[in-house]
């Protein structure tokens, strides 16, 4: 029996396998992309963690959620966007200076925006 907010095993499988879909959907085969589930207390039902330069990223799930596969595919979508996106973000983190917070934050903002453009342009398109 599945405990109350645990991720079912069978949608990390799902989730591992939209991960693979949509980076292959976007052209992504020169990253090194892996994937991973863990309990995670940032509230977020996935992570990306990237490394620029060696273009490679973690993409994990938090296993103490409890969400249907739908909400997994979509995660997945979400973090592999995050991808797509890299190169204007790796731009974008070079002109900032380290310390500016404010600018940053705005910069992601301004990247989810357009993630949850496309998401939604994606799932019209269905």
């Amino acid at each position: 029996m599945v405990k109350e907010h645990e991720l079912e095993p069978k949608l990390v499988t799902v989730f591992e396998r939209a991960v693979r879909e949509y980076a292959r959907l976007f052209g992504l085969s020169e990253w090194d992309i892996a994937v991973s589930s863990k309990k995670d207390d940032s509230g977020d039902i996935a992570s990306v963690a990237l490394i620029y330069t060696a273009r490679a990223a973690n993409i994990a799930i938090d296993t103490g959620f409890d969400a249907d596969e739908e909400e997994v595919r979509k995660s997945a979508l979400h973090e592999i966007l995050h991808l797509v996106l890299s190169d204007y973000r790796e731009i974008v983190d070079s002109l900032l200076a380290e310390d500016d917070a404010v600018r940053r934050r705005r910069a992601e903002a301004a990247e989810h925006s357009i993630i949850n453009r496309v998401m939604s342009a994606m799932e019209q398109g269905k």
